[in-house]
């Protein structure tokens, strides 16, 4: 039976037979820019390279705010998932979210999407995180039906997610700068932001 992948630096076989999930390294950027290009290209959005770019180093160099993974298929790269954490005080601890998770087309609903989750799930774990939270488009029924597998589902609350975009300052965290989000299709998975 395969095995389920893991959060360190090397590759494990899980789900499809030569299916890996791995955490990334700045080596991977040009990878994930092109994956990340073409996951919002289906949302018509366009995709600043160089911001894309800043936005991965600057999580993959600072792991304290998030992973991300790179899902590949016999040595090919067929998808990306990001986890971002914050500290939530609703839950009194971590929250993560499923900042992005990609899988070319022909790839999917093969497996590979659940392999990563499988990874970014096991390093919520690992960190402790006591929620986790993704944003799906209502129409998006693929995603809402793997999501709900996982156990996330809609809050009862009616509470809606509400954002605003700050100005980038020297001590930005990501260490990417601001890109304006107001143009993004609802079907993007996106976080969740709670109270």
């Amino acid at each position: 039976m395969p095995t389920r992948p893991n959060t360190g630096g090397t590759t494990a076989p899980c789900h499809d037979v030569g299916v890996v999930v791995r955490l990334a390294t700045r080596a991977d950027i040009p990878q994930l820019v092109e994956l990340m290009h073409e996951f919002y290209a289906e949302s018509s959005f366009p995709l600043d390279p160089e911001w894309a770019r800043r936005a991965f180093a600057g999580l993959i160099d600072q792991p304290v705010y998030g992973a991300v993974w790179i899902i590949e298929d016999d040595g090919a790269a067929i998808g990306h998932v990001v986890l971002s954490v914050r500290f939530a005080m609703e839950f009194g601890g971590l929250s993560g979210h499923i900042d992005d998770l990609f899988v070319r087309p022909p790839h999917r609903r093969q497996g590979a999407a659940r392999a990563g989750l499988d990874a970014l799930l096991s390093e919520c774990r690992r960190r402790g995180c006591r929620s986790l939270h993704v944003e799906v488009g209502p129409n998006n029924h693929a995603a809402k039906a793997l999501y709900r597998r996982y156990g996330l589902v809609p809050g009862q609350d009616q509470r809606e997610a509400l954002r605003t975009e700050l100005p980038a300052t020297a001590a930005a965290t990501a260490g990417a700068d601001s890109e304006p989000s107001q143009q993004r299709n609802d079907d993007r998975a996106r976080e969740d932001t709670g109270p």
